[in-house]
């Protein structure tokens, strides 16, 4: 299947137009398997969230239109009267023709588009813009990502192989990292070991968990003071961080494996698992 059909595929699945459970496995599967893919579908989503859930029920304030093509015309120096008069617009100086020119088209283009983001339509952020604006290799989202694929394929496996949580904090500590770990244990899962990675000379904490039908569940623990949007080790996009200080949970619940990102206790944690979302909201995110 090319590039173009893969992406038809994509828009049916987030239209919900795939009826067949096996054919969205193998989707979500191919679409694990490739990045590309992955942000194809990141950017259909989050577009069809911002639309859904800002114009559907939002409606925009009359003047905007007006406001626009008031401010367009003031970078060319055309004054019209009246734009509320379909005559009248198309007698001030053949305005839109002057638009719509190869050489004010592109700069028009990015005045409308500048106008609707400083909306108050565009004041907050929804959770797929969120995780959409994570980038770069020392994200703590993409890092998690791509570590919970590389468990999933076999090339990531834990360093403290322990089913004791209390041997797991002994083994972060004497590895290194500089803060305080924490460790739950669960009915539901059992705790598989530690893995402790390395960034810009800090230590930071991994833990995986089983469950029945080869459910993984992998958690990243990192100390506020360690993650920030700029000079610390690891980084978060502002907003994302701002959000998290609000005691919110980012989640991204809409793909083969559900992510969940959020604070506390001075630390920002994430967690990447093919488990049961509503089994993770009930128990595991319960024990923070």
């Amino acid at each position: 299947m090319n590039a173009p059909e893969l992406n038809e595929k994509i828009t049916a699945l987030i239209d919900g137009e795939i009826s067949s459970e096996k054919e969205r496995e193998e989707l979500e599967l191919t679409m694990n398997q490739d990045d590309s893919l992955q942000k194809e579908f990141l950017i259909q989503k989050s577009l069809k969230f911002t639309l859904n859930s800002r114009f559907s029920s939002t409606k925009a304030p009359s003047n905007l239109y007006e406001n626009i093509v008031k401010q367009s015309l003031n970078l060319h120096n055309v004054e019209i009267e009246n734009i509320d008069q379909k005559n009248n617009l198309k007698k001030s100086n053949n305005v839109f023709n002057i638009i719509f020119k190869p050489q004010f088209a592109i700069p028009f283009a990015v005045l409308i588009i500048a106008l609707f983001l400083s909306s108050p339509l565009f004041s907050e952020r929804s959770p797929q813009e969120l995780i959409f604006e994570q980038a770069g290799s020392n994200n703590m989202y993409v890092q998690a990502i791509n570590n919970f694929k590389s468990i999933l394929q076999g090339e990531l496996s834990v360093q403290c192989s322990s089913s004791s949580a209390e041997e797991v904090k002994k083994y972060f500590t004497e590895s290194g990292v500089p803060y305080e770990t924490k460790v739950p244990t669960f009915q539901h899962w059992n705790l598989l070991g530690g893995v402790v990675s390395e960034d810009n000379g800090k230590k930071f904490a991994h833990q995986v968990y089983t469950g029945e039908q080869n459910k993984i569940l992998y958690l990243y623990q990192v100390d506020i003071d360690f993650v920030s949007d700029e000079n610390h080790p690891l980084n978060l996009s502002k907003e994302l961080i701002s959000f998290l200080h609000e005691g919110k949970c980012l989640r991204m619940l809409d793909s083969s494996y559900k992510t969940f990102l959020w604070e506390n206790d001075h630390k920002f944690y994430a967690l990447v698992t093919n488990e049961d979302p509503q089994l993770i909201e009930d128990n595991f995110l319960a024990s923070f």
